[in-house]
């Protein structure tokens, strides 16, 4: 995306986003600080983590800012898992699935605030599938 970017004229930030860990917690913070500074920079309204992975450090990062922060979630998850990457909370959650949408919503921290949790497109009913799809769904 960077030389695309570079190609269009976008205007193009570029930060790590590192894990937390609780050995290292100071690459994390620092992680934070980048894309803090870079959201006020630009004046950015939402962050939008295509996967999991990422979340961490937006999460926090937008929390501080009053960003508003959505997360997309693509695997399946333990309550431990979604309390470890949701840590900061989150304004939307953007589901896979039908399946993933009820895993995270029966697992949401009750510590935080339940943001909207919704499922853009299942892939399991596309209408492509055609017969296929009732089959698979039941």
């Amino acid at each position: 995306m960077v030389p695309w970017s570079q190609e269009h004229a976008i205007p193009l930030a570029t930060t790590d986003l590192r894990h937390r860990e609780v050995c290292r917690p100071l690459r994390w913070w620092n992680s934070v600080r980048r894309l803090r500074s870079i959201l006020k920079e630009h004046q950015i309204d939402v962050v939008h983590c295509n996967q999991i992975y990422s979340y961490p450090t937006a999460g926090a990062a937008g929390r501080d800012l009053d960003v508003v922060r959505i997360c997309h979630m693509r695997n399946e998850l333990t309550p431990n898992d979604v309390r470890w990457w949701c840590a900061d909370g989150a304004d939307g959650i953007v589901c896979i699935s039908h399946h993933i949408e009820k895993q995270v919503a029966a697992t949401w921290p009750a510590k935080h605030t339940r943001p909207e949790i919704r499922t853009i497109l299942n892939p399991v009913l596309l209408p492509v599938l055609g017969n296929r799809a009732k089959h698979l769904c039941g």
